[in-house]
This record gives C-alpha cells, structure tokens and sequence, in this order.
C-alpha cells in the first residue's frame, strides 16, 4: 500500500496528498511543504517480497508542471529524493536527488 508521510513527526506544518487515477496507473501527490518545521512531504510504499530490477537499464519519474516558472521569482525550484532499500537492512540500496526542470508552461510533462 502507497501511503504519505508529511514532517508533522518532527513537528511541521508540510502536507501531503496523494490519489491514484487512470485505473490505478498514475499516481498524483500534491502538498504544501512549510519550512516551519522538518520541510519535507514524502510518498512511501513497502512491498511483501523482494522485487528484482536487474533486468531494467533505469527507471523515468514523468511528473507535470502545476505552475509556470516566473523567472523574477528566485526561489529554488522542487527538489525530489528517490530512494530505494532492501527490507533486510536499514542501509539505503540506490538513492538519488534532483530537481524538477522549471518550465513557463502549466501542465507541461517533463520526464527525469
């Protein structure tokens, strides 16, 4: 089961929505992080039994854009965490940091 997990557990203000659409194949989470507090909305999911991904050169994140890119606004742009780990061990597998390319476009799909 996917479910969110929002900074309330360090004492934050950040929230966190998230929906399944298209039969279950699209996964929409929206929220507002708040710096008051740990900064941070996530979406976690645990599965049963291991799952090999050998077989697979990569994986793409596609997300769409819900508002344009004001280029006098500074402010840093969406930064996203994925990570990966084996149940076995509390030691991470693959983790990797991005941020979410701006765009003066609403709705724009970008894939990273």
């Amino acid at each position: 089961t996917w479910y969110s997990q929002v900074d309330g557990v360090m004492g934050g203000k950040s929230s966190g929505d998230l929906n399944f659409l298209e039969s279950n194949t699209v996964m929409t989470f929206s929220g507002v992080i708040s710096l008051d507090g740990g900064g941070f909305s996530s979406v976690i999911k645990s599965f049963s039994s291991a799952i090999d991904l050998s077989p697979y050169a990569g994986f793409v994140v596609e997300l769409e854009t819900t508002s344009a890119h004001d280029p006098n606004n500074v402010d840093a742009p969406l930064g996203l965490h994925l990570q990966f780990h084996d149940s076995n061990t509390r030691y991470i597998g693959y983790a990797s940091a991005f941020a979410v390319p701006l765009s003066s476009d609403i709705g724009e799909a970008v894939s990273v």
